[in-house]
């Protein structure tokens, strides 16, 4: 109920702000900034909760995997980058990036094993590579909201990084992908 009052508020809002000109494309934009956080966010609350006691390890697993993949496709696309992944979204991102991307992330899996004893390191790479996907495809989505919406950075609250959104972009769309993986796993 109340989820739907604040859709019509927000409806309501965005006619009055707009008028008919562009109305659904601003509706879609406020309902979708309003989604996007906590849908995929939620998926942290469900993995912690489904696979405890271990649930923390994967949340944690999750999020360094896609700071070490982001950290390497960011060296190697400095490093190696000279074919462009995606230019009109996001300029600087080469498959060079791409690919060492997964080199990062293979990484994790190594780091976890301690921790998950019951898990093979087959089945960690497994979520490795799905965690690194999605959190690729993830930068990609948040970089093309931001062009289309015309916003270099998602805010100035941690400068010289693109913003919050641009820490996370990876990791909140990682979530739900590592969450099925691992309900196909288990």
């Amino acid at each position: 109920m109340i989820v739907f009052i604040l859709f019509m508020l927000t409806a309501v809002y965005k006619l009055i702000e707009t008028g008919i000109v562009d109305y659904v494309s601003h509706l879609a934009t406020s309902i979708l900034a309003a989604i996007y956080p906590g849908f995929f966010i939620s998926f942290a609350i469900l993995m912690h909760r489904d696979f405890a006691p271990v649930g923390w390890v994967f949340l944690l697993f999750v999020f360094v995997n896609t700071w070490i993949a982001d950290t390497f496709a960011y060296g190697f696309g400095r490093w190696l980058g000279k074919r462009k992944l995606a230019p009109t979204i996001s300029p600087k991102k080469t498959w060079a990036g791409f690919i060492g991307s997964f080199a990062g992330g293979l990484i994790t899996p190594f780091l976890a094993i301690p921790f998950l004893p019951n898990w093979s390191l087959a089945a960690l790479m497994m979520l490795s590579l799905v965690a690194t996907l999605f959190g690729q495809i993830g930068d990609l989505i948040e970089s093309a909201i931001k062009r289309d919406c015309g916003i270099k950075d998602s805010s100035n609250l941690i400068p010289g990084h693109g913003g919050v959104l641009d820490r996370f972009d990876s990791f909140v769309i990682a979530l739900p992908a590592v969450y099925f993986m691992l309900r196909i796993l288990t």
